[in-house]
């Protein structure tokens, strides 16, 4: 025996599921109208914000620094540095590349495998760099030439790296 609902409770429950919706998204709203004029928050929205300026809070590093992922702690990746503009961006050309994997952990294990797709940002910091490299561990290089300083020892050694 099938068991029918009725137009009229149909109905019914999708007036009151309509009627939560609506109290829910209104009981959602950041806040009341007379609340936000009284704020004393001072902080400018990120669109407030000039481009060479940081946002209180996002402190700029020194020139050429990225001690945070994307430059700083808003993540904005905007850098201050002048040396590229309209009349020179199309004369750029790569100055070193670096390997998925330093060669220290291919020598260590030939069969390792790992990811080439690295979608990390690089830190730079002391005019160092930091990034994870292929097997998620961290190598330091010379920002200007792209030059390995240390990698990180895998834990265990060989057999410390993913298969």
């Amino acid at each position: 025996m099938k068991i029918r609902k009725s137009p009229a409770n149909s109905r019914t429950y999708t007036l009151a599921v309509m009627a939560a919706a609506i109290l829910l998204l209104t009981a959602c709203d950041s806040q009341p109208e007379e609340v936000a004029s009284e704020s004393t928050n001072t902080t400018p929205a990120i669109a407030d914000v000039a481009p060479g300026s940081t946002s209180p809070g996002t402190p700029q590093d020194p020139a050429g620094e990225w001690a945070f992922y994307g430059g700083n702690n808003g993540a904005n990746k905007y850098s201050a540095l002048d040396q590229i503009d309209a009349s020179n961006v199309n004369r750029l050309e790569a100055s070193w590349r670096r390997p998925a994997l330093d060669q220290y952990y291919t020598d260590l294990n030939p069969d390792q495998r790992f990811s080439a797709n690295l979608i990390a940002a690089p830190i730079v910091k002391n005019g160092v760099g930091y990034y994870p490299n292929g097997v998620g561990l961290v190598e330091a290089f010379n920002p200007g030439t792209g030059e390995t300083i240390w990698v990180q020892e895998p834990p265990g050694g060989a057999d410390g790296l993913p298969a």
